[in-house]
């Protein structure tokens, strides 16, 4: 028994020295290449990753087909609607006609599932179960770079078939119809006593079983799907992978100091050529349609563009950056929800990017209408960041609701150039995330100070 203990013993040592050399080899291992790694949170939750277990790569979802996508953030709930390519030969118009047909409603006035084929299928989450989906990323790279962005949640994407529930609930039915019109009760059998609803009424024994109760009810089948039911779906929109903005929502993944980071490697200008030759270098020149002169101003617009608009849009767009952007929705989708890149800025630094000569008298009047006034400087004003029909994409608090809060923030700032968070969380509920999305662009923040205005005040335009 004791040589047997011996060698265990001797062989478990055996394995142990046996790891610390290999582990002592792979220190020792050159490296051949080195890239940094980022990690983003810009959008740590508005990424989801789909997958379609049920469809084979080969048979993926065909991108040029219509699709029509809804979202549900607080149930995490996804549906795409995506039509059928009837006129494939491998579908079959018969069998398509067939289930329309099965589940046509039979009281007329209700809208059918399918008009008068089986024109479309829909597809709808269900979350992975024991999946971490925080120890998973997208990973991009790109200049030498992996950027991670982590996911929120992995959904795994199944076609539904309710129309299947609604024939067979139409052929119930039908049957039942069926019985009771062509069967009659022979004269042995007796009439059945009609059943009685009974109301039982239990009394909670003490607090802990009423507790313990509402927990069973908030993790039931039934409470989840009356959640479910009461959230409003959020249309998306759908672009398909060949679709050039596709490109633009991958570049918004990498780490925004990266732009830096080219600027500074870039080769220097050779100050060589003359000075219209300069000008036109850094201020190139519109190229105009023959439609006319751009009304508006689209996602970047030039010195020169901004020359060619009225007065009031030229301010307005000066206060807005000239800018407009969508915020990623998940699954690399956007919803309509708008947001400028704003612009605090000073009277002073504004007219010398004005035509000369504009008239003051004009610039004010334009100032009101798209900004208000802080600290002496003028800031765009919150309902054109803050539409009364969209929500936000991270909490669902709709355009008006932050709207308010901003307005808030201002007042906030017109009397003191210092403000902190509790301050405003207070007075109104508001998770931590819009209210840094609503200072983050107007302040800066200071240790021990809180959130200071970005510009200091103009006494100058106030006196």
């Amino acid at each position: 028994m004791d040589s047997g203990e011996e060698v265990a013993g001797s062989s478990s040592s055996y394995e142990v020295n046996s790891r610390k050399r290999a582990i002592l080899e792979d220190e020792d291992d050159e490296v051949l290449h080195e890239i940094d790694v980022v990690v983003s949170n810009k959008y740590a939750k508005s990424l989801y990753l789909l997958q379609y277990p049920l469809t084979p790569a080969a048979a993926r979802l065909p991108s040029k087909q219509r699709k029509t996508v809804q979202f549900k953030p607080k149930q995490c709930k996804l549906q795409i609607k995506c039509e059928m390519d009837t006129g494939s030969r491998n579908y079959d118009k018969i069998r398509g006609e067939q289930l329309a047909l099965n589940c046509a409603p039979n009281d007329k006035n209700k809208e059918p599932i399918f008009k008068k084929l089986m024109d479309y299928q829909i597809y709808t989450n269900e979350n992975v179960a024991g999946l971490h989906t925080n120890c998973y990323a997208i990973g991009y790279y790109v200049d030498g770079a992996l950027h991670l962005n982590p996911l929120d949640e992995i959904l795994q994407m199944k076609p539904t078939f309710n129309y299947l529930d609604a024939a067979d609930e139409k052929s119930g039915r039908s049957q039942k119809t069926g019985m009771n019109d062509g069967g009659e009760t022979s004269g042995d059998e007796t009439a059945e006593p009609a059943v009685q609803a009974v109301r039982v009424k239990f009394a909670a024994a003490n607090i802990e079983e009423s507790e313990a109760a509402k927990k069973r009810k908030n993790a039931s089948f039934a409470y989840k799907q009356k959640l479910m039911e009461e959230e409003k779906w959020i249309p998306l929109q759908y672009r398909p992978r060949e679709n050039q903005n596709v490109e633009e929502l991958k570049a918004m993944l990498t780490y925004e100091e990266r732009e830096v980071e080219n600027q500074a490697t870039q080769k220097p200008l050779l100050f060589s050529n003359d000075s219209s030759s300069l000008m036109r270098l850094f201020i190139p020149e519109a190229e105009q349609e023959e439609g006319g002169l751009p009304e508006t101003p689209s996602d970047t617009i030039s010195l020169s563009q901004l020359r060619t608009l009225p007065l009031p849009d030229q301010v307005q767009a000066l206060m807005t950056n000239g800018k407009k952007s969508s915020i990623t929705a998940h699954v690399f989708s956007t919803s309509s929800w708008h947001s400028f890149s704003v612009k605090v800025m000073q009277y002073d630094k504004l007219i010398p990017l004005l035509p000369p000569g504009a008239d003051s008298d004009v610039v004010l009047k334009s100032l009101q209408n798209c900004a208000c006034l802080v600290q002496g400087c003028w800031i765009v004003k919150s309902e054109l960041l803050y539409p009364r029909h969209m929500k936000s994409p991270k909490s669902g608090l709709s355009g008006e609701y932050l709207c308010r809060i901003r307005d808030l923030v201002l007042y906030k700032f017109r009397q003191n150039p210092y403000l902190d968070k509790k301050e405003i969380t207070s007075c109104v509920k508001i998770n931590n995330e819009d209210l840094t999305d609503i200072l983050k662009p107007i302040s800066k923040f200071r240790q021990q100070k809180g959130y200071q205005f970005l510009i200091d005040c103009d006494e100058g335009f106030l006196k």
